[in-house]
């Protein structure tokens, strides 16, 4: 494996670690967030909370 590839390995698991916290902000008391919320509960940074925003806008309502 390459240092490039290395480092792409590295950014996969920071990007899935990331996500796997934002998915543990809900819960069965908290179903629904607003993403600024999503973001506070998880210490996202303010650009990785830009970078959610068009993934937020796809998912389907919840009802």
């Amino acid at each position: 494996m390459t240092t490039g590839a290395a480092n792409e390995g590295k950014d996969d698991v920071q990007s899935l670690v990331r996500g796997l916290d934002v998915v543990r902000t809900f819960s069965q008391y908290k179903p629904r967030m607003i993403l600024s919320e999503v973001a506070q509960h998880a210490g996202l940074i303010r650009s990785a909370k830009v970078r959610l925003a068009p993934a937020h806008r796809l998912a389907p309502a919840a009802r």
